[in-house]
């Protein structure tokens, strides 16, 4: 499947749109606002002056400048001073050399969202720009963005799976529809487009819809543009909800989360303050997997250096310097890495075929199991699933990958209690239930693919079938600090299971979801957009991390919270 997103309500704007007749029936009309004076520096609404409205003096004349005058400029600037059109106007006018008019104004500061037409072109005359930044006006169909766009789409996966289908394939520029604008937590703003990829010409069959963001920093400057993520037409209402949502609009206290960010350090986004604040202070390298104590106190984290060697480090919160655990970790990132309740000990995967422990005070590591098959994981990198502790920290639950999963005791000499050993990965995933002694796996070795409740002896006291949540190898699960359901992350959806009823809802189909978390109250679950990113060497693809969305745990509300990231977590404590 291909990809998610959005719209926002405006919060002060404009005109409608004029008609275009070339518009597919398919795309959406942009926002229909009415126009409102601001205080605000740069255009407002004071610069709108539709030349198709038929209350507008002298929009004929200006029409006609466009196809009987030579000095273009001058004809348009004359005709609307005629027809005493505001100098703002005017003044946006001959910033685009007569080219385009204002006819729409969505107030988002700093930098805003305008809809322009071009009279002079013979189709697509409608089209938006974003205006009073950095530069002040932003085009979303650049020519020179254009290229930038397709450089961000030729790194998708799911578009070169599109150009296998379809080899026509072209993304059009012109063609684009305004979804939302979030503001984000570094102070930010992040305005979406999305943009039809056609079968070969701008009239053709639309194949899929790309939602890209351009991005600009507090002081309102443009620093990038990229693809999010890719929908076919069937998806596309499902993902621009992702963009529906500003996140910094959040009224109620909805608490903290922890991620890893884009310059490899750990992260703690305040939703409630719409603050960050990095944890770890990364001179060189980067962090891999992370995980906390259960009061919140002690940070693991596994330090992938420059050089691609392996530590692990722990931090104690509110200390500067961590401690180095293990230096030269032959670590196998496809397993994962866990800290104990207690903080006492880290679970890590190592050689491909080892469940190992690491105490904390000595700094002893000791093999607490090996597998029998060819290794440890999941098969996706840089995700917390493969290894779960129980929340005694007596038991260590271990995803084996092609072996199946087992259920270490860890109390004194570690020992497997439980093992759930089919080949091919067919039994993964074992995460424990926070209070009650029950073990939640995935298990799809047979034709009716399952979510397994087991006891610590290894006894099923339930097998939930749930078709609408598209178990298999790339699953990860997480359960309700409440115990009462469970969130499935897959390739196709987020899902949560109700443990009594088994039923099961999909609150973000068609997304692929994965490293999911809940907040303390059930309310909300945080988790990581799964898109994939194909190599330069064209046949490798690797999960791109630059999403974490945010959804009611009742589907009401889906956000993308605009931060590049992975492994988010919820986190229970105050940081200064």
């Amino acid at each position: 499947s291909l990809d998610d997103s959005a719209v926002l309500s405006p919060t002060a704007t404009t005109t409608a749109q004029p008609p275009d007749i070339s518009e597919p029936p398919d795309t959406p009309e942009p926002p229909d606002t009415t126009a409102t004076d601001t205080d605000q520096e740069g255009f407002g609404p004071s610069a709108i002056w539709d030349p198709y409205d038929q209350d507008t003096p002298g929009g004929k004349e200006v029409r006609d400048c466009y196809f009987t005058e030579t000095e273009l400029l001058e004809c348009v600037l004359a005709a609307m001073a005629d027809a005493s059109a505001p100098s703002a106007a005017l003044e946006f006018v001959e910033m685009t050399d007569g080219e385009a008019l204002m006819v729409s104004f969505q107030e988002s500061g700093p930098v805003d969202i305008a809809g322009v037409v071009y009279p002079g072109r013979a189709n697509r005359n409608f089209q938006y720009t974003m205006v009073n930044g950095t530069p002040p006006i932003v085009r979303a169909d650049d020519d020179y963005l254009h290229d930038e766009i397709r450089s961000s789409l030729l790194t998708n996966a799911h578009y070169h799976s599109l150009l296998d289908r379809f080899p026509e394939t072209r993304l059009f520029i012109w063609n684009n529809q305004f979804e939302g604008v979030q503001r984000l937590p570094t102070g930010g703003q992040r305005f979406i487009l999305s943009y039809g990829l056609r079968d070969g010409c701008h009239a053709c069959e639309v194949l899929a819809h790309a939602f890209v963001a351009f991005v600009f920093d507090s002081d309102g400057a443009f620093r990038e543009v990229y693809v999010l993520a890719l929908a076919v037409p069937e998806r596309y209402e499902s993902t621009r909800r992702r963009f529906q949502t500003d996140p910094l609009s959040l009224a109620e206290q909805v608490g903290s989360l922890s991620y890893i960010g884009q310059d490899g350090n750990v992260w703690i986004l305040d939703l409630d303050d719409n603050r960050q604040q990095p944890i770890t202070q990364l001179s060189d390298g980067k962090v891999i997997s992370y995980d906390w104590s259960s009061d919140y106190s002690r940070l693991a984290y596994v330090k992938q250096r420059d050089d691609w060697s392996t530590e692990i480090h722990l931090l104690e919160v509110g200390m500067s310097e961590p401690q180095l655990l293990l230096a030269a970790v032959d670590y196998n990132p496809y397993g994962g890495m866990a800290l104990s309740p207690s903080g006492r000990q880290v679970a890590f995967t190592a050689d491909y075929v080892d469940v190992r422990l690491l105490d904390a005070q000595t700094k002893r590591a000791s093999t607490a199991f090996q597998a029998p098959g060819v290794g440890l994981g999941p098969g996706i990198p840089t995700t917390k699933r493969g290894l779960s502790w129980s929340p005694d920290g007596q038991y260590l639950a271990a995803d084996m990958y092609d072996s199946g999963s087992v259920v270490l005791s860890v109390s004194e000499v570690p020992q497997p209690i439980v093992q759930f050993l089919f080949p091919n990965n067919q039994v993964n995933n074992p995460v424990f239930a926070p209070d009650d002694p029950l073990i939640a796996w995935v298990d799809w070795s047979g034709a009716q693919r399952a979510l397994v409740l087991t006891n610590y002896q290894g006894d099923t006291t339930a097998r939930l079938l749930v078709p609408d949540c598209s178990l298999g190898p790339n699953t990860s699960l997480a359960w309700a600090p409440s115990g009462r359901q469970i969130a499935v992350t897959t390739e196709d959806g987020l899902c949560v299971v109700d443990v009594e009823t088994g039923r099961a809802t999909n609150l973000v189909p068609g997304q692929g979801t994965w490293n999911v978390s809940w907040s303390d109250d059930d309310a909300w679950i945080a988790f990581q957009f799964l898109e994939f990113r194909q190599s330069s060497s064209a046949d490798v693809m690797s999960p791109a991390e630059h999403g974490i969305g945010l959804v009611r745990s009742d589907g009401s509300e889906i956000m993308d919270l605009g931060v590049y990231g992975s492994m988010p977590s919820w986190v229970s404590r105050e940081f200064d």
